[in-house]
């Protein structure tokens, strides 16, 4: 038989030797796509979002070129690759690296509103070869038959330049200066400065590379695409592209390479089958999203907690309090809201214009609960318009069924996007690993447009006609009148939104963003919070999607493509991701604008191009104006109270010959604690044992790779005791600190405490059993103020400070003040946790252990930041806290004179394993611990180092 027509069965349908060939030859292109991703997730460590929008942009150029201008066409490919390759490096060299600092998210967020700009050049660009036949082919290239199926001169290239590529890019990588430059800026940054490598010059020319294979794959690939459309040549493929990445686990090319000729396949062997064609989003989808779960690249998002406070809204600080202070957003609010009446009145002359504006809201509500996951809560979904596709055939369904009662109708869209969010939530929640969230969102929202929303219990094949709002004898049925509905609809979803913003749940939400694994240890309950807040985004979305759905004569699967995702993300952005009351400024803009201005491409370009640079140039967005306007007269006041602006202070700094790039050092005004005040936040409960350790930890082991960090460690600690744990750098003091308080499961050993076996409880159980940590940053949560961060505390407690649920606001805040007072941070009340001292931050940490009121609290690094004048009051203070109130400490710190002065026991640890225990006096003594510190026996000098100055 000839292997032309060569056929067998699969899964029930005939599948012929040739589309096997046109399979794998269509995942070419989308090999050389994943190979971009791989490089630039390798040096930047996230995924570049408008990686494919660069191809597209690229091929675009070569495609005009070569036939709207009659360019040869291996000149127009040179042209076109080059152009996408500056392209990608300028957006890293003026937009990418601006957002270095920070986070993560914010980086993200930008390449999806730099793709959607990107795309709509590219389209405006290329109007003459938009067309898979019309789109020019590599010339001079062979073109045979496979069977009755036409082997062109695209797929002849593909076969041809690709493999060429991979081989050269592969060499590049293993072993040539370019690629141990990546690995080395991918590994440490910072490292690669001393080694004579450029981080800044090496991550751009590799997002040129990226950029340039990106235009290679698109111009072979488009003339294989019928009608090319912003959805097939964006997220389209880029999902699969991104798909082949991941099972290339992001760092290697080859098995990216060898992944997307598996999915371009699969691809085509289910659209060349008629009665499969409908699910290949949904089965690549799925190879997606399994790819990203056996995955574990990103990094738990725990390790993304340091830079929420670069774009979160500052709070009025208390030296600005009762002055005179204007914030720009209640009046840019209120303008906007004069302006959209205004407008409805004199100049909606017609619905079309009501329709635009209406749509725009719609897309404001989705956006807000864009805002309440990526800006609250750190988390970020690519298919929150998916969820009000779903979230709009609820509602059409039920006031179909329910004769017309639309407050019916919006409930379960509501109900319905909030169980759908919390369904599309579930892997990233299970996984709690960067990108997770992002690539299944992404999956379904490619998916739900293609298949789901289509099917007969959704919207159908052919749409559905959804009800009108009728309210008593008013009706909304044309779109002048929708208007003032949808306006209604704004108001209310506004008002939810901030109520559950500002709630108890919303500032824990908030701190679970900030900082999870001290969320954790404070005893906020991180996986509950961040479902929680999948159900108030999802019903928003679900919201948003009816009072869409509801302004058209017929709602089809296609008014919830995936590129509107995209756009609502984008709406957050410019909105600013921690505001919601500049959404439907936003939206407006982004949506509202290019309605009403269709017929102008250039127009368009230029608004998004706007959008973008706020973006870029504002992080904070729109809502960047909301910070108090702190005029002359404000600066006047604050000098006369002895408060100098920060220029200012720099100023005298240089002055000084001090080093104006890190701001001077700032007294903690750590002092004793006076136990009289002490005792009024304190309320133990009752010990389970009465004899035998407060925690006994046995036989705990743990290994990261081949190193052993923990080694058969033993500890005791009874109960009133302060027990200090010391050993070099590497010692495993602090993973011995994960284990107890539950961050790091253990490869052996157990932990009781307090009479019960707590090795497998989370740190949220082991905080509400009494065991409480710090951390070594003491960053807790840099958005919130030191009072907001106590007040948290304060709610997360058994009891309030006071001893009593029931204690008022007014009781709660005055019990904080004293506290704050006596440890000497009161006067950085209302400074957030991010611009105050490292001292500062440690006493705020100590204060929220004492209200969470624990048995037991481990100090990690408690000394940091604090002046050295300052350590003999920092020990009286730890003294007190276990002679007054009874707490055990366990504490890990460099600085021995301050673990000799406080503690009445010590434990030297090195190379994992417990060296030695006893006095303090005996372990400074014991020549191992010299040894492992010193490299020498000299125990007079150690002991002298040791005692200090007197």
């Amino acid at each position: 038989m000839h292997f032309a027509t060569l056929a067998f069965e699969v899964a029930g349908f005939k599948v012929r030797f040739s589309s096997v060939v046109i399979g794998l030859l269509n995942g070419i292109p989308i090999g050389l796509l994943a190979i971009g991703l791989v490089l630039i997730y390798r040096v930047s460590r996230f995924i570049n979002f408008a990686q494919g929008a660069m191809g597209v942009f690229g091929a675009s150029i070569v495609g005009t070129l070569a036939l709207q201008y009659g360019f040869p066409y291996w000149f127009s490919f040179a042209v076109g690759v080059l152009a996408a390759a500056g392209a990608s490096a300028g957006a890293e060299a003026a937009m990418i690296r601006r957002l270095d600092k920070l986070p993560r998210l914010v980086g993200v967020v930008a390449t999806l509103g730099l793709a959607q700009l990107v795309l709509a050049i590219a389209f405006q660009i290329n109007t003459k070869a938009r067309s898979g036949i019309t789109f020019p082919k590599p010339p001079g290239m062979p073109t045979f038959n496979i069977g009755n199926v036409l082997i062109n001169q695209a797929y002849t290239g593909m076969m041809i330049i690709s493999p060429i590529l991979l081989i050269v890019l592969h060499r590049v990588l293993r072993s040539g200066r370019l690629g141990l430059a990546i690995r080395g800026t991918a590994s440490n940054a910072d490292a690669a400065w001393t080694s004579g490598i450029s981080p800044h010059r090496t991550t751009t020319l590799t997002w040129a590379i990226a950029g340039g294979v990106a235009a290679i794959s698109a111009t072979l690939l488009w003339p294989t695409q019928g009608f090319a459309t912003i959805d097939s040549l964006g997220p389209a493929l880029l999902l699969r592209g991104l798909g082949a990445a991941l099972i290339g686990r992001l760092r290697s090319v080859v098995w990216a390479f060898a992944g997307a000729l598996g999915i371009g396949l699969v691809d085509f062997l289910l659209r060349v089958n008629q009665q499969t064609t409908k699910y290949v989003d949904a089965v690549l989808g799925i190879i997606v999203i399994v790819a990203i779960l056996f995955e574990t690249v990103g990094g738990r998002t725990a390790l993304q907690t340091a830079h929420w406070n670069r774009i979160s809204l500052p709070p009025v600080e208390e030296r600005y309090r009762g002055l005179p202070t204007v914030r720009r957003g209640a009046v840019i609010n209120t303008l906007i809201g004069v302006f959209f009446c205004w407008v409805a009145l004199v100049k909606f002359l017609d619905n079309a214009k009501a329709f635009a504006m209406v749509t725009a809201m719609a897309y404001a509500i989705v956006a807000m609960s864009v805002t309440i996951l990526a800006g609250v809560g750190g988390m970020l979904s690519l298919g929150q318009f998916a969820i009000a596709g779903f979230g709009a055939a609820a509602s059409v369904a039920v006031v179909r069924e329910s004769g017309g009662n639309i407050a019916l109708g919006l409930l379960a869209a509501a109900a319905v996007g909030a169980v759908a969010c919390l369904v599309l939530a579930v892997p990233s929640l299970l996984r709690p690993r960067n990108m997770v969230l992002e690539v299944t969102s992404l999956a379904v929202a490619i998916a739900s447009a293609s298949f789901i929303l289509g099917q007969s219990w959704a919207l159908g094949e052919s749409g559905v006609k959804p009800g009108r709002p009728k309210i008593g004898s008013i009706r909304f049925d044309i779109a002048r009148n929708y208007y003032w509905f949808a306006i209604a609809c704004v108001v209310v979803a506004l008002g939810f939104a901030h109520l559950y913003r500002r709630s108890r749940i919303g500032r824990e939400l908030l701190a679970t963003r900030d900082n999870p694994q001290a969320a954790s240890a404070m005893g906020i309950p991180v996986t509950k919070r961040r479902a929680q807040a999948m159900l108030v985004a999802g019903a928003l979305a679900g919201f948003g999607g009816a009072v869409m759905a509801h302004s058209r004569s017929t709602i089809v699967a296609q008014d919830f493509p995936a590129t509107a995702s995209i756009v609502v993300v984008v709406i957050a952005a410019l909105a600013g991701l921690g505001s919601l009351s500049f959404t439907t400024a936003a939206a407006s803009v982004v949506v509202g604008v290019p309605l009403l201005i269709t017929d102008n491409d250039t127009v368009m370009t230029i608004i998004s191009l706007a959008w973008l640079m706020v973006i870029v140039l504002s992080p904070r967005g729109l809502a960047g104006g909301g910070v108090p306007l702190r005029n002359w007269a404000h600066e006047e006041s604050g000098r006369r109270r002895g408060i100098l602006p920060e220029w200012e202070e720099r100023s005298i700094a240089a002055a000084n010959g001090l080093d104006v790039t890190v701001p001077p050092p700032v007294q903690t005004g750590v002092q004793p604690i006076r136990l009289l005040r002490l005792r009024d936040y304190w309320r133990a409960a009752p010990s389970r044992v009465e004899t035998g350790p407060l925690l006994d930890a046995r036989g705990l082991s743990k290994s990261f790779g081949g190193v052993r960090a923990v080694d058969g460690v033993d500890l005791q600690v009874q109960r009133g005791e302060i027990v200090g744990i010391v050993g070099p750098n590497g010692a495993g003091k602090t993973t011995t600190f994960e284990i107890l308080t539950g961050f790091v499961r253990p490869d052996g050993g157990s932990v009781r405490f307090d009479g019960i076996d707590i090795s497998r409880l989370t740190p949220e159980e082991r905080s509400a059993a009494g065991i409480v940590r710090s951390f070594q940053n003491a960053l807790l949560y840099p958005t919130l103020t030191v009072r907001e961060t106590l007040e948290l505390a304060a709610r997360s407690a058994p009891g309030v400070p006071s001893g009593r649920r029931s204690a008022t606001r007014a009781e709660r805040v005055g019990s904080i003040d004293s506290l704050m007072e006596a440890l000497g941070i009161a006067r950085f009340a209302d400074t957030v946790l991010g611009s105050v001292p490292t001292g500062a931050r440690r006493m705020t940490e100590t204060g929220c252990a004492l209200i969470l009121q624990p048995a037991m609290v481990l100090l990690d690094e408690p000394s940091a930041g604090i002046p050295h004048d300052e350590i003999e009051a920092l020990s009286e203070l730890l003294r007190n806290v276990r002679d007054g109130l009874g707490v055990t400490l366990v504490i890990v710190d460099h600085d021995l004179r301050l673990l000799s002065r406080t503690c009445d026991r010590m434990v030297a640890m090195h190379l994992g394993a417990v060296i030695a225990t006893g006095t303090p006096a005996e372990v400074t003594a014991d020549p191992n611990v010299i040894e492992a510190y010193v490299g020498s026996s000299d125990a007079a000098r150690t002991r002298a180092a040791v005692a200090g100055p007197t």
